[in-house]
C-alpha cells in the first residue's frame, strides 16, 4: 500500500500524551503513529515528517501550519486538537545502518537515482534518490532543537523587555 495522502487527526488525547521536543513522541508523532498502524521509525521534525512501513521509507515535508503547532507545542503553549493531511511523500529504501546498504565498486554506498511513480488514482509520488537533511542536533537522542523555536522563544524575551519599565 502506498501513502500518498494521508488525513492526519492530532486529538486531545495525543496532546496530553505527547512530549515536548521529542521528534518520536511529539503530538504530530502519535497522530501519525495512530493513523498508519503499520508505521515504525517515526520522526517529526520542522522540516520533515519520517516513518517506515516494511522496507519503505516515506518522507514527506512538513506542512507550515504543522510546523507552528510544533513550535506552540515545544514552547509549552496551550494547542488544541487540530487536522491536516501530508501528502506526496518522497519513498526510498529503508536501510537501518550504513552496513545494511548496498556499496559500490569503491565500497561507498550506492545512491539510487529518483524517478516518479504513479500510484493509486493517478497520484505522482517521488521514489528514490535522496531524501531531505535531517537535522544533526538530537539525530541520536530524537530531540528537537531548531532555531525557528529559539527565534520564537528569544522574539517573547524582547517583548517582556520591552514591556517592563526601565
Amino acid at each position: 500500500m502506498h501513502y500518498s495522502r494521508i488525513p492526519i487527526d492530532v486529538t486531545e488525547v495525543d496532546i496530553d500524551k505527547g512530549t515536548k521536543r521529542q521528534s518520536s513522541k511529539c503530538v504530530v508523532a502519535l497522530a501519525v503513529a495512530r493513523a498508519v498502524k503499520e508505521a515504525n521509525r517515526i520522526d517529526v521534525d520542522m522540516q520533515t515528517v519520517r516513518f517506515s512501513v516494511g522496507e519503505q521509507r516515506y518522507v514527506y515535508l512538513t506542512p507550515w501550519r504543522v510546523q507552528d503547532y510544533i513550535v506552540g507545542f515545544d514552547a509549552g503553549d496551550e494547542i488544541e486538537p487540530f487536522r491536516f493531511q501530508l501528502r506526496d511523500p518522497q519513498i526510498t529504501q529503508r536501510t537501518g545502518s550504513p552496513q545494511e546498504a548496498e556499496l559500490d565498486l569503491e565500497g561507498k554506498p550506492k545512491r539510487r537515482r529518483a524517478r516518479i511513480a504513479t500510484v493509486g488514482k493517478g497520484t505522482r509520488v517521488r521514489v528514490g534518490g535522496r531524501v531531505p537533511p535531517q537535522s544533526k542536533t538530537g539525530y541520536r537522542t530524537h530531540t528537537r532543537i531548531y532555531g525557528r523555536r529559539v527565534m520564537r522563544v528569544n522574539q517573547a524575551r524582547s517583548e517582556e523587555q520591552q514591556a517592563a519599565p526601565a
